[in-house]
């Protein structure tokens, strides 16, 4: 499954890899709507969700800029994604403090649902020697969110795309975290769940790659991916061929 001696470092992509979001975004929001006096159910802004995400997605991923990102830019973005959310669910726009309750709420533990045996399995490759870290598109809160969940004691280095100045799959974030980490790519592995970012981005990269596939997860992009990319479905299949 792995061969260890021919890495050095293994880095992680984070949602849909490390974990997911507990229940749905709806579940999420609607407490927070509800407590700023909108009456909005889980369902109704789940239907509203992916078409919102739809009219944001170039955007968020900077096509036309290179890739190119900033904490600030990743700020500005996620305010306009929220925003066409809530206006298409009440005709207004949200105030400034629901949005910071929106945003604070993703940055906290109860966010999110750990992936089956990721915690073993990390315990498993910092005893093998290994570099750990993660690298992902979503911004600067997940500096406070791996703490909260209790992963951050499993790696020695988290960046999020802002961190380095560009999004997955630009070749330049890569680039900038092997630089940083002082690695050589063909040294790193990249464990993650989205083909075209994380799979697609760290070939591209000369990184090697592991395909994270959970059960349920649609992959679109699944046809642009060589049927030779190792894959798994759990992180307990890398646990096993560990003990082999």
């Amino acid at each position: 499954m792995i061969d260890l001696t021919s890495l050095d470092a293994i880095f992680f992509d984070a949602d849909d890899t490390l974990y997911e979001v507990n229940g749905t975004i709806g579940e999420r929001y609607s407490p927070h709507l509800q407590a700023h006096g909108y009456d909005i159910s889980p369902n109704e802004i789940n239907k509203i969700v992916p078409i919102a995400w739809k009219r944001i997605h170039g955007t968020y991923e900077n096509y036309e800029g290179g890739h190119l990102t900033s904490h600030e830019r990743d700020r500005k973005v996620w305010e306009q994604f929220v925003g066409n959310v809530i206006q298409e669910l009440t005709g207004q726009f949200p105030h400034d403090q629901l949005f910071q309750d929106i945003y604070d709420e993703f940055g906290k533990a109860h966010s999110r649902t750990l992936r089956p045996h990721i915690e073993s399995l990390l315990e498993s490759l910092k005893d093998a020697g290994l570099i750990l870290g993660v690298l992902t598109n979503n911004d600067r809160r997940i500096h406070n969110l791996l703490p909260e969940l209790g992963l951050d004691v499993h790696f020695d280095h988290i960046f999020c795309a802002a961190d380095i100045g560009f999004k997955k799959p630009s070749k330049k974030v890569f680039d900038g975290v092997a630089s940083r980490i002082g690695v050589p790519n063909e040294k790193i592995l990249y464990i993650g769940d989205c083909p075209k970012n994380d799979i697609g981005g760290g070939l591209g990269a000369g990184w090697k790659v592991l395909w994270y596939q959970s059960e349920g997860l649609p992959k679109p992009e699944a046809d642009e991916i060589s049927g030779s990319v190792p894959r798994v479905r759990c992180f307990s299949e890398i646990l096993s061929s560990l003990k082999q």
